[in-house]
């Protein structure tokens, strides 16, 4: 039971991953053409949330028992960017691309990323423990 729901997580972190690089396409050929983006220095803040969330992908789609570095590598871009966006945009100034509705996109990203840290260790502590029921031994 564990071990399926474990993969159902794993699934649903792939496509919410997948989705998201989907809709952070359209940001940025939207930046390409324009400035639909804030600048990490000489890097749009975009393409790194970009690689954070194809990372997080990458990490699930491997044997996430062992991919941890992985997923933290993309997730935590994506989170303190996120975090730090959702900040910015709630005290000081603008800085996030917008939704078709004018939401900030930051915040959508936050709520993401929180959520997909909780799938994903609820996944791995899933995993773990059918991992090591499958090895007890019974007692005689």
């Amino acid at each position: 039971m564990n071990l399926g729901m474990a993969r159902l997580a794993r699934l649903s972190i792939a496509v919410i991953c997948a989705f998201a690089l989907y809709k952070l396409s359209g940001v940025i050929s939207q930046h390409i053409q324009g400035n639909a983006c804030p600048m990490l220095g000489p890097v749009p803040a975009c393409y790194l949330v970009f690689l954070g969330y194809a990372a997080m992908l990458l990490a699930v789609a491997f044997n996430p028992l062992r991919t941890l570095w992985l997923f933290f590598a993309g997730w935590g871009p994506v989170f303190f960017l996120a975090l730090s966006g959702t900040v910015l945009e709630l005290f000081s100034k603008p800085t996030c691309p917008r939704t078709d509705s004018d939401t900030p996109m930051c915040f959508l990203s936050l709520g993401v990323a929180s959520f997909l840290i909780v799938i994903f260790f609820t996944a791995r502590l899933m995993l773990a423990n059918s991992h090591n029921l499958a090895h007890q031994k019974i007692p005689d």
